[in-house]
Protein backbone atom coordinates (compact mmCIF):
# COMPACT_ATOMS: atom_id res chain seq x y z
CA UNK A 1 0.00 0.00 0.00
CA UNK A 2 3.20 2.52 1.06
CA UNK A 3 4.04 2.33 -2.54
CA UNK A 4 0.43 4.03 -3.72
CA UNK A 5 1.34 7.00 -1.48
CA UNK A 6 3.72 8.74 -4.33
CA UNK A 7 0.85 7.81 -7.34
CA UNK A 8 -1.40 10.70 -8.14
CA UNK A 9 -4.16 8.06 -9.06
CA UNK A 10 -4.24 7.05 -5.37
CA UNK A 11 -5.00 10.98 -4.11
CA UNK A 12 -7.82 10.87 -6.61
CA UNK A 13 -9.05 7.93 -5.47
CA UNK A 14 -8.25 8.73 -1.71
CA UNK A 15 -10.17 11.78 -2.05
CA UNK A 16 -13.64 11.38 -3.45
CA UNK A 17 -15.54 10.94 -0.40
CA UNK A 18 -13.98 14.46 0.49
CA UNK A 19 -14.50 13.77 4.29
CA UNK A 20 -12.44 15.39 6.84
CA UNK A 21 -8.92 13.25 7.44
CA UNK A 22 -5.64 14.04 8.91
CA UNK A 23 -2.78 12.24 7.80
CA UNK A 24 -0.39 11.46 11.12
CA UNK A 25 -1.38 14.35 13.26
CA UNK A 26 -3.82 16.91 13.99
CA UNK A 27 -3.37 20.61 15.13
CA UNK A 28 -4.00 20.02 19.15
CA UNK A 29 -0.70 17.74 18.43
CA UNK A 30 1.29 20.35 16.17
CA UNK A 31 -0.24 23.38 18.08
CA UNK A 32 2.68 23.89 21.00
CA UNK A 33 5.33 23.32 18.00
CA UNK A 34 3.67 25.71 15.66
CA UNK A 35 3.28 28.62 18.77
CA UNK A 36 7.30 28.20 19.18
CA UNK A 37 8.13 28.28 15.12
CA UNK A 38 5.44 30.42 13.51
CA UNK A 39 4.42 33.92 14.03
CA UNK A 40 0.80 34.77 13.71
CA UNK A 41 1.71 37.01 10.76
CA UNK A 42 4.05 34.43 9.51
CA UNK A 43 3.17 33.11 6.01
CA UNK A 44 2.69 29.34 5.70
CA UNK A 45 2.75 26.73 3.14
CA UNK A 46 0.75 23.79 4.03
CA UNK A 47 2.30 20.93 1.38
CA UNK A 48 0.01 18.27 0.35
CA UNK A 49 -3.02 19.65 2.56
CA UNK A 50 -5.45 17.06 0.87
CA UNK A 51 -8.76 17.60 3.47
CA UNK A 52 -6.77 18.20 6.77
CA UNK A 53 -8.49 20.07 9.06
CA UNK A 54 -5.34 21.80 10.76
CA UNK A 55 -5.20 25.27 7.62
CA UNK A 56 -8.86 25.95 9.34
CA UNK A 57 -8.13 25.49 12.60
CA UNK A 58 -4.63 27.22 12.63
CA UNK A 59 -6.70 30.72 11.06
CA UNK A 60 -9.43 30.31 14.60
CA UNK A 61 -5.83 30.22 16.30
CA UNK A 62 -4.84 33.68 14.67
CA UNK A 63 -2.34 32.26 11.89
CA UNK A 64 -3.32 35.15 9.03
CA UNK A 65 -1.58 33.61 5.81
CA UNK A 66 -1.55 29.93 5.01
CA UNK A 67 -1.07 29.01 1.70
CA UNK A 68 -2.28 25.23 0.94
CA UNK A 69 -1.68 22.98 -2.31
CA UNK A 70 -2.25 19.51 -3.50
CA UNK A 71 -2.03 18.32 -6.56
CA UNK A 72 -5.72 16.53 -6.26
CA UNK A 73 -7.74 18.93 -7.92
CA UNK A 74 -11.13 17.61 -6.64
CA UNK A 75 -9.95 18.30 -2.92
CA UNK A 76 -8.73 21.44 -3.62
CA UNK A 77 -11.99 22.59 -5.02
CA UNK A 78 -13.80 21.14 -2.19
CA UNK A 79 -11.67 22.92 0.51
CA UNK A 80 -11.82 26.47 -1.43
CA UNK A 81 -15.90 26.35 -1.14
CA UNK A 82 -15.89 24.72 2.17
CA UNK A 83 -14.00 27.61 3.50
CA UNK A 84 -15.16 30.47 1.10
CA UNK A 85 -14.77 33.70 3.15
CA UNK A 86 -12.90 32.29 5.55
CA UNK A 87 -10.07 35.10 5.90
CA UNK A 88 -6.02 34.32 5.22
CA UNK A 89 -6.48 31.05 3.48
CA UNK A 90 -5.86 30.16 -0.13
CA UNK A 91 -6.03 26.57 -2.21
CA UNK A 92 -4.73 25.99 -4.92
CA UNK A 93 -3.76 22.86 -7.20
CA UNK A 94 0.03 22.41 -7.64
CA UNK A 95 2.65 19.84 -7.75
CA UNK A 96 5.56 19.92 -4.90
CA UNK A 97 8.14 19.26 -7.46
CA UNK A 98 7.72 22.23 -9.45
CA UNK A 99 6.18 24.54 -6.98
CA UNK A 100 4.78 27.85 -8.53
CA UNK A 101 6.01 30.83 -6.31
CA UNK A 102 8.93 33.04 -6.35
CA UNK A 103 11.92 32.35 -4.41
CA UNK A 104 12.20 32.90 -0.40
CA UNK A 105 8.13 33.23 -0.18
CA UNK A 106 7.38 31.40 3.25
CA UNK A 107 8.28 31.72 6.42
CA UNK A 108 7.46 28.39 7.25
CA UNK A 109 6.14 24.76 5.49
CA UNK A 110 4.90 22.37 6.78
CA UNK A 111 4.50 18.38 5.73
CA UNK A 112 2.39 15.87 7.35
CA UNK A 113 3.68 13.06 5.16
CA UNK A 114 4.36 14.87 1.94
CA UNK A 115 8.22 13.79 1.99
CA UNK A 116 7.50 9.87 2.62
CA UNK A 117 4.83 10.00 0.20
CA UNK A 118 7.32 11.21 -2.72
CA UNK A 119 9.76 8.79 -1.24
CA UNK A 120 7.07 5.58 -1.81
CA UNK A 121 7.16 6.92 -5.55
CA UNK A 122 8.70 6.32 -9.10
CA UNK A 123 11.58 7.54 -9.30
CA UNK A 124 11.97 8.43 -5.62
CA UNK A 125 15.70 9.61 -5.66
CA UNK A 126 15.07 12.27 -8.31
CA UNK A 127 11.71 13.36 -7.03
CA UNK A 128 13.13 13.51 -3.16
CA UNK A 129 15.95 16.28 -4.21
CA UNK A 130 13.01 18.33 -6.51
CA UNK A 131 11.40 18.34 -4.08
CA UNK A 132 13.31 19.42 -1.24
CA UNK A 133 14.98 21.66 -3.91
CA UNK A 134 11.93 23.32 -4.19
CA UNK A 135 11.32 23.47 -0.09
CA UNK A 136 14.69 25.16 0.29
CA UNK A 137 14.50 27.78 -2.94
CA UNK A 138 10.86 29.05 -1.49
CA UNK A 139 11.68 29.16 1.74
CA UNK A 140 13.24 32.65 3.28
CA UNK A 141 16.59 32.41 5.51
CA UNK A 142 16.08 31.37 8.84
CA UNK A 143 12.63 29.95 7.81
CA UNK A 144 11.23 26.66 9.42
CA UNK A 145 10.77 23.60 7.05
CA UNK A 146 8.95 21.68 9.53
CA UNK A 147 8.10 17.63 8.85
CA UNK A 148 5.89 15.21 10.47
CA UNK A 149 7.14 11.98 9.44
CA UNK A 150 7.40 7.88 9.85
CA UNK A 151 10.50 7.78 8.60
CA UNK A 152 13.75 7.50 11.59
CA UNK A 153 17.11 9.47 11.39
CA UNK A 154 18.89 7.18 9.83
CA UNK A 155 16.55 6.99 7.11
CA UNK A 156 15.80 11.05 6.84
CA UNK A 157 18.24 12.68 8.46
CA UNK A 158 21.06 11.85 4.41
CA UNK A 159 18.35 13.69 2.91
CA UNK A 160 17.76 16.76 4.88
CA UNK A 161 21.75 17.16 5.59
CA UNK A 162 22.59 17.39 2.33
CA UNK A 163 25.34 20.29 1.74
CA UNK A 164 23.54 21.99 -0.80
CA UNK A 165 20.83 22.92 1.46
CA UNK A 166 23.01 23.86 4.41
CA UNK A 167 20.25 23.11 6.41
CA UNK A 168 20.24 23.14 10.38
CA UNK A 169 18.27 20.01 11.35
CA UNK A 170 16.61 19.56 14.93
CA UNK A 171 14.62 16.00 15.26
CA UNK A 172 12.26 15.07 18.15
CA UNK A 173 9.22 12.76 18.28
CA UNK A 174 6.03 13.07 19.00
CA UNK A 175 3.72 10.19 20.22
CA UNK A 176 1.23 8.84 18.21
CA UNK A 177 -2.55 9.37 18.83
CA UNK A 178 -2.95 5.57 21.12
CA UNK A 179 -5.28 4.07 18.42
CA UNK A 180 -2.71 4.02 15.97
CA UNK A 181 0.05 2.58 18.42
CA UNK A 182 -0.55 -0.47 18.16
CA UNK A 183 2.60 -2.46 16.52
CA UNK A 184 6.02 -2.49 18.53
CA UNK A 185 8.27 0.15 17.71
CA UNK A 186 5.56 2.67 15.97
CA UNK A 187 4.33 4.32 19.17
CA UNK A 188 6.19 8.19 17.65
CA UNK A 189 6.44 9.60 14.55
CA UNK A 190 9.77 11.90 13.25
CA UNK A 191 9.43 15.98 13.85
CA UNK A 192 12.40 17.51 11.63
CA UNK A 193 12.94 21.30 12.20
CA UNK A 194 15.21 22.36 9.22
CA UNK A 195 16.17 26.19 9.22
CA UNK A 196 17.44 27.33 6.62
CA UNK A 197 20.34 29.14 7.14
CA UNK A 198 21.43 31.06 3.87
CA UNK A 199 20.34 31.36 0.70
CA UNK A 200 21.78 28.89 -1.93
CA UNK A 201 22.24 29.25 -5.72
CA UNK A 202 18.74 27.30 -6.55
CA UNK A 203 16.98 27.01 -10.23
CA UNK A 204 15.06 30.90 -10.80
CA UNK A 205 11.36 30.97 -10.59
CA UNK A 206 9.81 32.15 -13.86
CA UNK A 207 6.12 32.51 -13.56
CA UNK A 208 4.14 31.49 -16.89
CA UNK A 209 1.81 34.02 -18.00
CA UNK A 210 -1.88 31.63 -18.20
CA UNK A 211 -4.97 32.67 -20.50
CA UNK A 212 -8.10 32.26 -18.84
Amino acid sequence: MASQYGKPEYWQERYRDLEPFDWYLRWDSLQPLAKRLIKPNHRVLMLGCGTSRVSFEMSQAGYTQINNIDIDARAVAHMKEKHKGVAGLTWQVMNVLTLEFPDATFDAEIDKGMLDSVLCGDNSTENTDKFLSEVSRTLKVNGNYIIISHGGPDARLPLLENPKFNWRVEVQTIDKPKVLSTEPGETVYYVYIVTREWAPVMTTFAPTTTTK
